[in-house]
């Protein structure tokens, strides 16, 4: 049962560090490359009280991937200094899950959206960097 349990809370941190609407996939490495240095293809998750003390800070995502060496304790001071303006910053809330989970269900890399299964469009294209879309 723990190893169960691990691996759902581990499967729903990296889903929602990685996916939101307003974040766009790639299948090109050096475009994927130019936006990791940004640090805007993660959400910074935030947890209301001190949740994100006890998970460790490991939903101060994207101080992570413009250096992956910080380690867990440290991206909370990493990720103050970082303060991104062009990220996605996104309480974490029961509305955080429904969204994500309705709406981005595939990435069309083509047209630079999320689509539902049957290849309906359901985010705005996010061909533009991530700033000029009015990011959250």
């Amino acid at each position: 049962m723990p190893f169960l349990v691990w691996n759902w809370i581990m499967g729903a941190v990296i889903y929602f560090h990685h996916t939101h609407p307003m974040l766009a996939w790639y299948d090109d490495i050096d475009q994927w490359e130019a936006a990791r240095d940004t640090g805007c293809n993660t959400v910074h998750v935030l947890f209301r009280s001190k949740l994100g003390r006890l998970l460790n800070n490991i939903m101060e995502h994207p101080a992570h991937h413009l250096d992956v060496r910080i380690p867990l304790y440290n991206l909370e001071a990493a990720h103050r200094i970082l303060n991104e303006p062009s990220q996605v910053a996104q309480p974490f809330t029961m509305h955080l899950i429904r969204d994500c989970v309705s709406r981005c269900k595939l990435y069309d890399y083509e047209a630079h959206h999320w689509t539902d299964f049957a290849g309906r469009q359901t985010s705005t294209s996010l061909a533009l960097p991530l700033a000029a879309r009015g990011a959250p």
